[in-house]
């Protein structure tokens, strides 16, 4: 896992939009304390479902898609901090974890020109 990044409080704080009178997930989710060992809290977590990202759109250049899915991430986290909690669908049945650091594969995959057949073949290696 050493290419996770915890998805921290202060980043949930910071998606979740706070309404008077109502409770969002965002202020249910849990999260991995950074003091925890990563496998063990989520084996004694309560939370039904992990959520965690790849924050990338390498494949979809390969594939002549256009560039843009490697936001979908951080979009997918908002949407999901900003719905209601309540008796029927609760926040506190989540644990995000993170995302996986792609940062670098990504840069990589910037450079090369889909157009270019040799550098297209990278790509699709790359998401191999």
């Amino acid at each position: 896992m050493e290419k996770l990044i915890r998805f921290t409080a202060s980043e949930l704080a910071k998606v979740t939009n706070h309404r008077s009178g109502e409770i969002k997930f965002g202020e249910k989710i849990d999260l991995i304390p950074g003091d925890c060992d990563t496998s063990e809290y989520i084996k004694e977590s309560d939370a039904q479902f992990v959520l965690f990202g790849i924050p990338e759109d390498i494949g979809v250049r390969a594939n002549f898609g256009r560039p843009g899915a490697a936001s979908a991430w951080k979009n997918a986290v908002k949407s999901i901090a900003n719905i209601q909690h309540n008796r029927y669908c609760k926040g506190s049945n989540l644990l995000i974890l993170g995302h996986i650091d792609v940062s670098d594969e990504m840069a990589n995959a910037q450079r090369l020109n889909v157009a270019n057949t040799n550098e297209r073949l990278v790509l699709s290696q790359m998401v191999e």
